[in-house]
């Protein structure tokens, strides 16, 4: 309990740090780093250590990577700072949707695939725009540490090819802490208890795959092949080592 309460203290501590510097960079018309720099501090307080492998830019990139986790949000976000594709239903809490908002999130209805169009043009516009993108193709958090088949619905926004774009597959690793982080079937709130109160670290590997050019495949072959990326970086994952963030 107390280590769940200090947490929690270190989390709002975070957020009223960030979120004033983050409207006064908004005020001054200038890229705000902060959203990227909370959801880091959320990860690294939650236990998160990160071992990064390979490279990666936070513009005109589409990340896609395996979803087993809300601290894959923190993985991602706070190294890469992407723009995240989120479900409408989140918006039912209005803190959860205003803090999602202050990230450039993108809103869309899953479960209405006659609108799958519309949702399609709202993430195409963002990426035309330049700004990282990030969403999790499986569509579910129930694969546990198995890779579901990514859907290919949504990378149609990549077609016709963006100039400069690249599709750039992730895959994280929480190695032996994998059934403290994983959401499966239980509550958010369940697994949101058990990450705070857990003891110590969680070593952390995540896998920035070499790009991928959309010109050079169709969106269902992308779906393949960048699934497949992400299962090969987890099959090559050794024991994990603590090590720090990169330099924010």
């Amino acid at each position: 309990m107390l280590r769940r309460l200090l947490r929690i203290s270190a989390l709002v501590l975070g957020m009223i740090a960030c979120v004033p510097l983050h409207y006064a960079w908004k005020l001054a018309g200038a890229n705000s780093p902060w959203p990227r720099r909370f959801l880091f501090w959320v990860g690294y307080v939650s236990g998160i250590r990160l071992n990064v492998q390979g490279s990666y830019r936070r513009t005109n990139t589409l990340f896609v990577a395996n979803h087993a986790t809300w601290l894959d949000i923190m993985v991602i976000g706070g190294t890469a700072g992407a723009a995240f594709v989120a479900k409408e239903e989140l918006k039912g809490s209005r803190f959860v949707h205003w803090m999602a908002s202050l990230n450039d999130s993108i809103w869309i209805q899953r479960s209405d695939r006659t609108g799958i169009h519309g949702q399609v043009e709202v993430i195409r516009k963002v990426l035309e725009s330049g700004r990282a993108v990030c969403f999790f193709p499986e569509a579910t958090t129930k694969g546990g540490k198995d890779v579901l088949p990514f859907r290919a619905s949504l990378f149609s926004a990549l077609y016709p090819p963006i100039p400069g774009l690249v599709v750039q597959p992730v895959a994280i690793d929480y190695g032996d802490k994998d059934e403290i982080v994983t959401w499966g079937d239980e509550s958010g709130g369940a697994v949101t208890n058990r990450i705070l109160s857990h003891k110590g670290n969680i070593p952390t590997r995540v896998t920035f795959c070499e790009p991928l050019d959309p010109a050079q495949m169709d969106r269902k072959r992308m779906a393949v092949v960048s699934r497949q990326a992400v299962v090969d970086a987890l099959s090559a994952s050794e024991p994990q080592h603590p090590s720090l963030y990169p330099a924010q």
